[in-house]
């Protein structure tokens, strides 16, 4: 319920059989309860976020970085 949207930006099958993807996610992002106090109320309360997988079958790996 946290994430807000996820969408593809980018997604390519290699010759090497390798699923690459880009999402870019928005999330909630609840204040620490300290900064709930200083902040307004009208303080953004989401994220963005962008992930990169890689999906490789012939290894039966899954390989995610995120960063925002």
């Amino acid at each position: 319920t946290h994430v807000l949207t996820e969408d593809v930006l980018y997604r390519e099958v290699t010759s090497d059989n390798l699923l690459l993807s880009r999402r870019l996610l928005t999330k909630t992002n609840r204040l620490p309860r300290w900064a709930e106090r200083v902040f307004p109320g009208n303080l953004s309360r989401s994220v963005y976020i962008i992930e990169d997988s890689v999906v490789d079958l012939g290894n039966r790996s899954l390989t995610t970085l995120t960063w925002n």
